[in-house]
């Protein structure tokens, strides 16, 4: 097996993973419509579904996501190194330590989840509590966007790179790049139109999973 093949099987099997994994958490827990009001529904409604899923948010959030988002920093370094032996010394290092330092933010950014949400999720919602957790969810906003940004950043640079290679078609390096700067724009205008929910505008990291699958059919098709 070629290690082109093998970088398409490592970016094909995180998302494979994470929708195993999950989808069995969910199905032994029986808390699946919970975790469906976690993750849509907006403060304080995301509280309630955390409370209901208890452990199982943890598992999802910081085990399962967190497996992904390694795998998917694992294929970022094995397509830098194939386009920079490509030839694009300076893009392709440039898109794995974007990716990199996006998701070392996640893990920040789980570590919270799993810890201060959790623990707001437990508490009785009165005033002086929304003081207290108000500062968390900021924080939390920040670590988000910031992981969401560095993710679409890198996605956008390994556009560039395949562009100006043959390393894999041309049309991957357009949709790549367009993908990543539609994605970018996403969370630079996000904060200003708060009235649109965050995953109109490819603001959920299960997107970011799918560019990777995408890319790795397309690597395990090179020949």
């Amino acid at each position: 097996m070629t290690d082109t093949r093998v970088t398409g099987f490592v970016f094909v099997g995180q998302l494979l993973v994470a929708i195993v994994a999950a989808s069995i958490l969910l199905s032994f827990s029986g808390r699946a419509t919970s975790y469906g009001v976690a993750v849509s529904g907006a403060y304080p409604d995301n509280l309630r579904g955390v409370s209901d899923l208890g452990k199982t948010w943890g598992l999802i959030v910081g085990g399962v996501g967190g497996t992904a988002f390694v795998l998917m920093a694992i294929g970022f370094a094995r397509v830098a190194a194939a386009l920079y032996g490509a030839g694009t010394r300076l893009l392709g290092p440039t898109a794995f330590l974007l990716f990199a330092i996006g998701t070392v933010v996640y893990v920040i950014w789980a570590t919270f989840e799993i810890g201060p949400t959790v623990w707001a999720a437990e508490q009785t919602v009165d005033p002086s509590f929304l003081a207290t957790y108000e500062p968390f969810v900021r924080w939390e906003g920040i670590l988000f966007a910031t992981f969401m940004l560095f993710s679409y950043l890198a996605i956008t640079t390994v556009g560039l790179a395949l562009m100006r290679t043959s390393f894999l078609p041309r049309w991957a390096g357009w949709g790549s790049f367009g993908f990543g700067l539609f994605g970018t724009a996403a969370r630079v205008v996000d904060p200003a139109l708060p009235g649109i929910p965050t995953w109109i505008l490819a603001g959920v990291p299960g997107w970011v999973l799918l560019w990777g699958f995408l890319l790795g059919i397309v690597l395990i098709r090179k020949r």
